[in-house]
């Protein structure tokens, strides 16, 4: 992971030594272990050190060509210093990113504000169409706080209705939730749910993490209760961002 060196809780950047024997390494352990070679950017916010991963990049696609290894690349942003130049380059290189929104305006902007205390939503709503034709796949990561929950529902029917037909939906769990906030949520799950299914009953081909994985889980029995997350056995990390969203 490469993240910028702006933030409350670092005040360093990797070193580009140190990006280009990071993705030697990945490479290596791949072609050691007859795996993959995949690249995650993740933050804070990784287009910050945009030159960064772009080293990142063209060195591990050298080091993975001579290995004999493919090396994918993909990236968690919240899509605002997305120009035109970077999807070209992501085309190029097969980089595939999922953006990070939370729904509509009401409920993308409670929480996602720039540094001047505005709310983000209108700059990036002007981008979603381009990002949609990029990659019509894109995938909307949603995050729903006590503050948003509200528009929950509202604001993943909005999502999909734009085009977005892959979802994930995270409750930020670190957050203090009171009863009465749970109870809202719930109320919110049963409108999307009633949402989903009437989408997909028409023919809608979509993805929501809430209801689809509980269905695959459900399908795999114990199997699916033994998947654990591979961070640690199969995965590192080296992150040097800040800590916001």
């Amino acid at each position: 992971m490469i993240g910028s060196k702006t933030g409350k809780k670092f005040d360093r950047e990797l070193s580009l030594d140190t990006v280009k024997r990071t993705a030697e390494f990945v490479v290596d352990y791949a072609k050691q272990h007859g795996q993959r070679a995949v690249f995650s950017f993740f933050g804070g916010e990784p287009m910050m050190a945009w030159s960064l991963m772009k080293e990142m990049v063209l060195h591990a696609e050298h080091a993975a060509r001579a290995a004999g290894v493919t090396a994918l690349f993909r990236m968690n942003t919240n899509g605002m210093l997305i120009k035109e130049e970077h999807l070209a380059f992501f085309e190029e290189h097969e980089l595939i990113f999922i953006l990070s929104i939370d729904g509509n305006k009401e409920m993308h902007d409670a929480e996602r504000r720039t540094e001047g205390g505005a709310g983000s939503f209108d700059v990036l709503a002007k981008k979603l169409p381009r990002f949609l034709e990029h990659n019509p796949g894109l995938m909307a990561s949603v995050v729903i706080t006590p503050t948003n929950v509200k528009h929950a529902a509202e604001g993943i029917a909005f999502l999909f209705d734009q085009g977005f037909r892959y979802q994930i939906i995270k409750p930020d769990v670190t957050q203090a939730w009171s009863r009465d906030d749970i109870a809202e949520l719930e109320r919110q799950y049963e409108r999307v749910a009633e949402d989903y299914l009437a989408r997909t009953r028409r023919g809608d081909e979509l993805y929501l993490n809430l209801l689809d994985d509980k269905w695959m889980n459900h399908a795999k029995g114990a199997e699916g209760l033994s998947i654990r997350c591979d961070v640690g056995s199969s995965q590192i990390s080296r992150s040097s961002s800040s800590s916001t969203r």
